[in-house]
């Protein structure tokens, strides 16, 4: 086992950071007491995704790690803009005083954090995964 993180490249741990904030991010959306079960669908199948690359990566299976992250970002960035368009109003009622923020608090908690996986997962899109890749 201690060979095996040695073979890794910063790659390896972004898209494994990405994979946690992920799923930090689903349980954040459940949280919030959205309507939206395309957005939850989206965000299982990254994670789902993810999970798979990273245990075929344990077993020394690597061609296609580059492609999923790019695959896990794109489909990041529909759910994050498919929950925004969700949220809309209700942030304009925050803004307005009609809403207090910790009404659409546990929304921004989850654009947060997903905002910031997708990030990840684009940064991991374009590193090295192995050094025997």
């Amino acid at each position: 086992m201690k060979t095996f993180f040695q073979t890794k490249k910063a790659g390896f741990y972004f898209s494994f950071v990405a994979c946690l904030l992920t799923l930090v991010s689903l349980i954040l959306y459940t949280r919030a007491n959205n309507q939206g079960s395309t957005v939850f669908a989206l965000l299982g199948i990254v994670l789902a995704v993810e999970v798979v690359c990273l245990a075929l990566s344990f077993k020394g299976f690597r061609p296609w790690m580059n492609l999923s992250m790019t695959v896990c970002a794109v489909l990041m960035a529909v759910a994050v803009v498919m929950a925004v368009s969700t949220q809309l109003d209700a942030l304009g009622y925050a803004m307005a005083g009609l809403y207090t923020i910790d009404q659409v608090m546990p929304y921004l908690q989850f654009a947060v954090v997903s905002a910031l996986a997708l990030v990840i997962f684009l940064i991991s899109s374009f590193m090295d995964y192995g050094k025997n890749n």
